[in-house]
């Protein structure tokens, strides 16, 4: 876990980068998800958190962010964040029969459109992104079911 407050981190560098296979090859061919709940402001609107660039050997990796690059991630501080409530919701009742691209992309997205928590901006000001990196195969959580 990787925390910070009200400090600009590039989430790449510090953490993602960190998994890639050079630095991490026991993680080679395995899945690796991360999620973001952070700012995507790195830096400035035009300095956002980029994607890793094609040279890195970061393979099978799944990066979900609550916001697009240049946003800012919306939390009511009694409520939490929008983000992981959709999430949770989402785990909870898609993870064992959704294949987890369509899981963080799609299934996220449609559940942060639908639900509006009293007291948050409306979903459209925080759209999650969902991006990955030379996944082979499609990965499903098995909660054992």
């Amino acid at each position: 876990m990787l925390m910070a407050d009200d400090v600009e981190i590039n989430y790449w560098e510090k953490l993602i980068y960190q998994f890639d296979g050079a630095r991490f090859g026991q993680g080679k061919d395995k899945p690796k998800i991360f999620i973001i709940q952070a700012c995507n402001t790195f830096g400035t609107q035009t300095q956002t958190n980029p994607l890793p660039p094609l040279t890195t050997d970061l393979t099978d990796t799944l990066v979900s962010s609550c916001t697009l690059p240049g946003t800012y991630a919306w939390r009511d501080p009694y409520k939490g964040s929008f983000y992981i409530h959709c999430l949770a919701q989402v785990v909870m009742h898609e993870a064992w029969r959704t294949e987890a691209q369509k899981l963080f992309g799609e299934k996220l997205q449609n559940s942060m459109e639908k639900l509006k928590i009293d007291g948050m901006p409306h979903p459209d000001k925080q759209k999650p992104t969902c991006e990955l990196i030379s996944f082979k195969k499609e990965f499903y959580f098995n909660p054992g079911v």
